[in-house]
């Protein structure tokens, strides 16, 4: 059953007058008035009326459901709106927005935070850090019913291109965690909302691309050795779990949260290698990492307690101050305990030849998508490799040549090393078959016989210095 009532004021009118005399929020009131007014001496009639300007208020009773109560400007309005909340009635598709309005996001943002994430007692829990930050925000005052994709775009406009802007993954994820307490909020607290409007179908996410990530590596720019000056920092610092921290994640590239949860008994020296369980490791997945020679001696340098944490008494922010300080007195830059672990995946990749399955093992990652982005390559590596690649090639057509010839010239032209044809050959050995980078960017010739100014002959180069043109098959058939 439902009800529409107007709420509008109750005026006062003297016949033939279009002034109100008074304007009361009842009928009751406003028929006393004008008792009073006829009784106060001779005077024209009065009139007592309701505007139909409004408001319009609804109230509609239903068995099964609860009492639903509106207002509206317009009795059309009112109308239209008892219509629509009868029809999902009827259809079982009734929602109560009632309580969606008096909670605003900041509500759901905190809640999450203390129910679901919860306050990691080392400090490290960076999703709790981030939901704090965002319920402090001007977008999180929106009561859910009014929150709206323009808001949203709003503040990923803001955080993009404002006073302090930062990069497009960190809104991305911004974006999907507000997303994801809104989808938590809708299924398993039963909050009453039309949609998600923090998705990424109504909320485009920033473009991510290997220019919007963060690369930075240790540095040696002439007499500048970023890894000396911090390593020599380190001895002045007044924290002696600092200097172990640093080494073992600059050796092992292990998380700094994966590091302040490690025990003594996950650490095996003999062997050399950390076992990080379950539940130390940021995915979950239980890993073995190897110990370089210099992380066991910094593992030696810290007074050991059997089952207790390796860094006991550090949490992320005396890790994060101490090693802020520390770059300060090193004149480093733009330098995070975090990119110590980039510095030590990339170097996996320049300093050994590990499959990537096997590298995985080592980080952590699930996947090579994930691995190559914490890979940054010099590109001086990139260049000797590169160099290193065609030299190998270039040997290994040598020899194959050499071989083909030696199969077809005679006992006396291996003796004498000359063919029949006069043309002088170098015999090719194994121990004489010395290919470097020096010899393949030595090739004078490569470019003049590219563009028709020497006859293209396949060429020997042995020791950067000796060349030998191959004899030519009617050549090899006239000495026979």
């Amino acid at each position: 059953m439902a009800s529409i009532t107007n709420r509008s004021t109750w005026s006062v009118f003297t016949l033939g007058d279009k002034k109100a005399l008074g304007e009361f929020s009842s009928q009751r009131k406003a028929q006393q008035f004008a008792d009073q007014w006829a009784k106060s001496g001779p005077v024209e009639a009065v009139e007592v009326r309701q505007t139909e300007s409004g408001p319009w208020h609804v109230r509609i009773r239903r068995q099964g459901f609860p009492l639903v109560t509106d207002t509206f400007a317009t009795k059309r309005d009112a109308k239209d709106f008892v219509a629509i909340k009868e029809s999902e009635m009827v259809r079982r598709e009734f929602q109560d927005y009632r309580v969606s309005d008096k909670i605003t996001l900041k509500d759901l943002l905190l809640r999450y935070r203390d129910e679901v994430t919860k306050k990691d007692p080392l400090g490290d829990n960076a999703e709790w850090h981030r939901l704090t930050k965002l319920a402090r925000h001007d977008l999180a005052a929106h009561s859910m019913t009014n929150l709206k994709p323009s808001h949203l775009a709003a503040y990923r406009g803001e955080r993009l291109n404002g006073e302090k802007p930062v990069k497009p993954a960190t809104v991305k994820s911004e974006l999907d965690l507000i997303s994801k307490v809104i989808k938590v909020a809708r299924r398993e607290w039963d909050l009453a909302l039309p949609k998600n409007v923090a998705t990424s179908e109504w909320v485009k996410r920033p473009k991510l691309g290997r220019e919007s990530e963060r690369v930075r590596r240790l540095e040696t720019v002439e007499d500048f050795d970023e890894e000396k000056r911090l390593f020599a920092a380190l001895k002045s610092s007044r924290n002696p779990m600092l200097a172990p921290m640093v080494c073992l994640a600059l050796e092992t590239g292990i998380r700094r949260g994966e590091l302040l949860r490690v025990l003594w008994s996950h650490i095996n020296l003999e062997v050399g290698y950390i076992t990080l369980s379950a539940a130390v490791t940021k995915n979950g997945y239980t890993r073995q990492v190897p110990l370089s020679a210099m992380a066991i001696d910094a593992l030696k340098t810290i007074p050991r307690a059997q089952n207790s944490r390796v860094f006991e008494g550090e949490t992320r922010d005396s890790i994060k101050c101490a090693f802020r300080r520390l770059c300060a007195r090193a004149g480093i830059k733009d330098l995070g305990i975090h990119d110590l672990r980039h510095e030590f995946i990339s170097r996996l990749h320049e300093d050994t030849d590990l499959r990537s399955d096997e590298m995985r093992q080592i980080t952590g990652h699930k996947d090579d998508r994930m691995l190559e982005r914490y890979t940054h390559l010099r590109p001086s590596h990139v260049v000797q490799r590169f160099h290193e690649s065609k030299a190998r090639v270039a040997q290994s057509r040598a020899e194959k040549a050499a071989q083909k010839y030696d199969a077809s010239a005679t006992h006396a032209d291996k003796n004498e090393g000359v063919a029949a044809s006069g043309e002088r050959v170098r015999a090719v050995t194994e121990s004489q078959s010395k290919f470097t980078i020096e010899n393949v960017m030595r090739d004078d010739h490569g470019w003049a016989r590219m563009m028709g100014h020497y006859p293209a002959s396949p060429k020997i180069v042995h020791h950067g210095v000796q060349s030998a043109t191959m004899p030519k098959q009617n050549a090899e058939k006239g000495a026979a």
